[in-house]
């Protein structure tokens, strides 16, 4: 891993030497970087006046010496565009520095262009990459060296995700008992692990998809693994950062169910995705996700104070957990709340009070 404290930044005349065939004969090469997000990874935007627009993406994080078939970004890539096709062209990578040079998607982002045309294609695609992935051969699957579909929303990872919200959210920010958010969301945690596995971005929300050449594309699929095949579209509609309204996020989730069964008939995909929507307990999933998603969400706006002193994402924990409040009581609803989920729901709007104290202070 590359230290920090011996970091260069990128030169022009470094990219060029490196990115030969793409920058070697750029004309009026300008270097910029960009604003950067909660990511740990960081973004220039290289201009040429001949040669058109690129993202250089710089990571530290990953060792110097690997190979791109491998790479957890540049193997993800490769596997959407061939999945979807909506993510940028990929130009090559240096290793050594932790540089992948990307085509530029511009700056407008779903978020900005919150439009029902955008969020109908952004639910389409969630649907392709569910019927793509259930479609590949298993000499593709074997092929395939990058190790996303090694990695799943297993009980070990979804209890990593509650632990990460028990430290930053409950513990850091409310001051609470992450130990006590522990035991109470470990009903959700098993129910997830043991739901049937399709291929997920992970992280699909409005600020990662982003609209350019009259449509949407998809970034920031690195983390993609195998999860229950709700995930993405309740990382899409519930998301804190747009609050969609309630009959748009119904008619949303049905396109997407219909979008699904109809695309997929006659596919090897086919039987795997109408058993997962017609199972009985595909209700409980779905609140469930909403839960898990929601709780994951809110500790990694606490965590960007915590770990960044970034308090620009504080905002979205109100929203994130309503919306976690409602699906608790929608559970319910369906008859399948359990004695843990209750005491959670009590739990956490004790937290809300908190919250309202210590904006007030």
């Amino acid at each position: 891993m590359m230290a920090r404290d011996n970091y260069m930044a990128p030169t022009i005349q470094e990219l060029k030497e490196r990115f030969p065939d793409v920058l070697g004969g750029a004309v009026g090469l300008h270097l910029i970087k960009l604003t950067g997000d909660a990511s740990s990874r960081s973004y220039f935007r290289l201009t040429t006046q001949n040669r058109g627009d690129y993202v250089l993406q710089e990571d530290l994080s990953h060792e110097k010496k690997i190979n791109s078939d491998s790479h957890p970004y540049i193997s993800a890539l490769l596997l959407f565009k061939k999945l979807i096709k909506k993510v940028p062209e990929y130009f090559g990578h240096f290793p050594e520095r932790g540089w992948v040079l990307l085509e530029d998607l511009g700056d407008i982002t779903l978020q900005q262009r919150n439009t029902e045309k955008n969020y109908l294609e952004a639910v389409d695609l969630i649907c392709q990459l569910s019927i793509a992935h259930k479609s590949l051969t298993p000499e593709e699957l074997r092929k395939y060296k990058g190790p996303h579909f090694n990695w799943a929303f297993d009980e070990t990872k979804l209890s990593q995700e509650m632990q990460h919200t028990a430290t930053h959210l409950i513990e850091f920010y409310y001051k609470e008992n992450a130990k006590t958010f522990m035991e109470l969301v470990q009903p959700t945690v098993n129910f997830l692990a043991e739901r049937p596995r399709f291929f997920v971005h992970r992280d699909y929300h409005c600020r990662n998809l982003m609209v350019f050449c009259d449509g949407l594309w998809v970034i920031d699929f690195q983390d993609a693994r195998m999860g229950p095949i709700s995930y993405d579209i309740v990382s899409l509609l519930w998301d804190p950062y747009v609050p969609l309204e309630k009959n748009v996020r119904e008619m949303l989730l049905n396109h997407w169910k219909n979008t699904l069964l109809k695309a997929s008939s006659g596919s090897k995909a086919s039987l795997e995705i109408q058993e997962a929507l017609g199972d009985v307990k595909f209700a409980e999933e779905l609140e469930r996700m909403k839960i898990q998603r929601l709780l994951k969400a809110a500790g990694s706006y606490a965590s960007f104070l915590n770990l960044k002193s970034n308090d620009s994402y504080l905002p979205s924990i109100s929203p994130a957990l309503e919306a976690v409040h409602q699906a608790i009581e929608n559970l319910e609803v369906l008859g399948v709340m359990r004695g843990e989920d209750a005491r959670l729901l009590t739990f956490l709007k004790t937290l809300k009070r908190e919250e309202s104290a210590i904006i007030n202070c």
